[in-house]
């Protein structure tokens, strides 16, 4: 077993299934079943925090400690570059990550938004941080 997918499965255990499965072949396939993953826990009722969590940890051990091209390929084309498709994603995130890590990964989502979305969202993200979340941040003509 791959170094990448010993510490996928180690690192979030509550995707085991998605991390073992034959279908994930190298990691832009893990990816791209992650972020299907995040979504669907993010939309949970509750949330399912473990689990954003958990992609969480093993995004800061794919960022700080395996530093593989390929990976970093995967995470940012099938992970950052949708982080601000959703709605529940968006709010979600200032709950997960620090506004440096926003900074660091949203940037890649002005693959499919604008600039001036991304920039705007960073800004409600910043704010989120100094003072608990007040309306929720909508994108320009989106829900």
């Amino acid at each position: 077993m791959s170094l990448w997918r010993q510490k996928a499965v180690e690192l979030m255990p509550s995707l085991r299934q998605t991390t073992t499965s034959s279908y994930v072949r190298n990691p832009m396939s893990l990816w791209i079943e992650i972020h299907l993953a995040y979504n669907t826990a993010t939309s949970s009722n509750p949330v399912r925090t473990s689990v954003l969590d958990e992609v969480w940890g093993y995004i800061r051990w794919c960022r700080d400690e395996y530093k593989n091209d390929d990976m970093s390929t995967a995470v940012t084309v099938g992970f950052f570059e949708h982080l601000l498709d959703t709605r529940a994603v968006r709010d979600d995130l200032p709950h997960r990550i620090s506004i440096k890590e926003a900074e660091g990964s949203v940037i890649f989502a002005t693959y499919f938004h604008s600039q001036d979305d991304v920039e705007r969202y960073l800004e409600w993200f910043s704010g989120t941080k100094r003072t608990p979340p007040g309306q929720p941040f909508r994108l320009n003509n989106t829900a």
